[in-house]
């Protein structure tokens, strides 16, 4: 009896699934929202290509004053990047937020003596000059490893400027543990790494914001390209 309602429960999960997918689907295909944006995304594989149906609203400063500001009594958002030229305007008419207390704090680190930016000059063109491009990431890529010795994050915008900058990373630099997002789950790879000291490090999406590793085992934080929203990204255009 215990076993059959264990399996009802079950049953009854994934049915709810199906039906959320079947009007989510209906909702995308019959494009029923007034203002929204839709469009299919494809991510080619080495041995399969996955697709996603997307719909997103446009402007999203509505939704959210609807179904978060007007329903939760208190909400604190915090950001390295809340502020454009040092006050909240532009983000608070881009959310919806209407009302609020602001506090905006100053950086606790130096950077002049805490930090070093390099950027590389004449890279080529990342969307005229693809392969060149991404060879020269590569070749930038394996030098600062030189030099650092691991300890480092490397950041991408795409799976498929990974896959192939991890490939080579793998040859040429067996001396470096490699770490590659998508392998395994992301908590495990940032234990991984924080664990075996002079790792590398591969990531995209998620590794953008929201990780944090300190000490030493994070020293260097490669950015391939900046993850800007293109002009043909669906929403912006």
């Amino acid at each position: 009896k215990e076993k059959d309602e264990e399996m009802k429960l079950e049953i009854s999960s994934f049915l709810s699934r199906c039906l959320e997918i079947k009007d989510n689907l209906r909702r995308v295909i019959e494009q029923e929202e007034k203002d929204y944006v839709y469009w299919v995304e494809t991510f080619p594989r080495r041995n399969i290509t996955r697709y996603a149906l997307h719909a997103a609203p446009i402007n999203i400063a509505q939704e959210l004053k609807k179904k978060l500001f007007n329903r939760v009594k208190v909400i604190i958002l915090t950001s390295a990047t809340l502020t454009t030229n040092r006050n909240f305007i532009f983000t608070r008419e881009r959310i919806g937020l209407e009302e609020g207390k602001e506090l905006l704090l100053d950086s606790s680190f130096d950077y002049l003596k805490q930090a070093l930016v390099y950027i590389p000059s004449r890279m080529p063109d990342p969307w005229r000059e693809t392969s060149k491009y991404f060879s020269q990431v590569s070749k930038k890529v394996k030098d600062i490893l030189k030099i650092v010795k691991g300890y480092t994050f490397v950041l991408f915008t795409s799976f498929q400027m990974l896959d192939q900058i991890y490939e080579e990373l793998k040859e040429d630099e067996s001396n470096l543990k490699i770490l590659k997002q998508g392998d395994v789950p992301r908590y495990q790879l940032l234990e991984e790494f924080k664990k075996n000291k002079g790792s590398v490090l591969l990531g995209t999406n998620t590794f953008w914001q929201g990780v944090d590793v300190p000490g030493e085992a994070l020293q260097c934080v490669i950015i391939t390209k900046l993850p800007f929203a293109v002009p043909n990204e669906p929403i912006v255009e």
